[in-house]
């Protein structure tokens, strides 16, 4: 009998979760006893998001410290758990934007198996971003994405905030990347906030043009920070994309947008739902 299978991760652990006669069983066939957990570098390590190969393969994205700062690190496992030898150097993939602390929120994988992270790395020393890197099959960069044929994207938008980073990725089904998360677009003011920030990058790993306004898409909704956590494509294109306001007002924020980046006036409130906590 088939059992499905749930993989949680977390510090660069995984648990293998299976729904069988009792749910929530540790599957002993993953790992030792139903956990897998990997030291990659010399402190903390951490698993942010994980996605499934089509083969059964686990590929998870997180952060390595490599003794002053932190990178990007991408693991991929074998179906019972062991790294994938035949991905980066045994199974780990470190990449490096330049000395800042680099740390991956979310990882997609596309129809030819490249594997596509992102989460926040620094332009210079205070210009945080959202960066994006794009793996082949194999764990090497994909030199034919982004500028110089580095293989990575690193997007700064408005001005400097501590917070501003990517937090989710998904792939549209004509190969347009999607990433979500958030940022300061503008700098009128002191009291400036964190808004909801989408951007959308062509397969080359350039800004879609022809989406928001150079590709971007901000939100905002209570002039407090609003922390956008993920998004999601509908089957008839629309966009869709969430996560919290934190302020005066606390509460869930849902956004929804055309194919176009235009808000969806059907949705909500102009485009917007909102939950308050309080």
């Amino acid at each position: 009998m088939n059992r499905a299978k749930i993989i949680v991760s977390a510090a660069i652990a995984l648990i293998g979760l299976q729904a069988a006669a009792v749910p929530g069983d540790l599957d002993p066939s993953f790992g030792s006893g139903g956990q897998v957990i990997t030291a990659v570098g010399s402190g903390d390590d951490r698993g942010h998001a994980v996605a499934l190969q089509s083969d059964g393969k686990l590929v998870v994205a997180g952060y390595s410290y490599n003794g002053s700062n932190n990178d990007f690190a991408v693991l991929r496992y074998n179906v019972g758990g062991t790294l994938d030898t035949s991905f980066g150097t045994a199974g780990k993939v470190i990449t490096d934007f330049g000395g800042s602390n680099d740390i991956a929120n979310g990882v997609a994988l596309q129809s030819d198996g490249k594997i596509i992270a992102v989460g926040r790395a620094l332009a210079g020393s205070t210009s945080p971003g959202f960066a994006l890197v794009r793996y082949h099959p194999d764990g090497s960069l994909d030199t034919n994405f982004g500028p110089a044929g580095t293989g990575r994207i690193l997007t700064v938008i408005g001005v400097a905030h501590a917070e501003t980073q990517a937090r989710s990725v998904k792939l549209q089904s004509d190969g347009k990347i999607l990433v979500a998360g958030h940022a300061r677009p503008t700098g009128t003011s002191a009291v400036d906030n964190q808004d909801f920030a989408l951007l959308r990058y062509n397969n080359d790993g350039s800004l879609d043009n022809g989406f928001g306004v150079g590709g971007l898409v901000t939100t905002q909704h209570s002039g407090y920070d609003e922390l956008a956590f993920d998004v999601a494509v509908q089957q008839d294109g629309k966009i869709v994309f969430g996560g919290n306001v934190q302020g005066y007002f606390t509460g869930a924020l849902v956004s929804r947008y055309l194919s176009d980046g235009t808000p969806d006036i059907g949705f909500g409130t102009a485009g917007q739902v909102f939950y308050d906590y309080t």
